[in-house]
């Protein structure tokens, strides 16, 4: 949360960077489908919405 950067890409995944020097920390696949909009986090929930409307949700840690 704190120490990375949450971006989508248009394959359905969800890429973690580190802050503090660019590396790719993580990734996870979201449903296979482009993501809509950026990620938001909600009292520590990262939300994400694909183009076919299906809402992903993580619990960060």
């Amino acid at each position: 949360q704190g120490d990375y950067a949450v971006v989508g890409d248009f394959d359905g995944y969800l890429h973690w960077l580190r802050l503090d020097n660019g590396e790719a920390a993580g990734r996870e696949r979201v449903g296979g489908k482009a993501l809509r909009a950026k990620p938001v986090v909600v009292d520590g929930i990262l939300l994400v919405q694909n183009v076919e409307g299906e809402l992903s949700a993580f619990r960060l840690q």
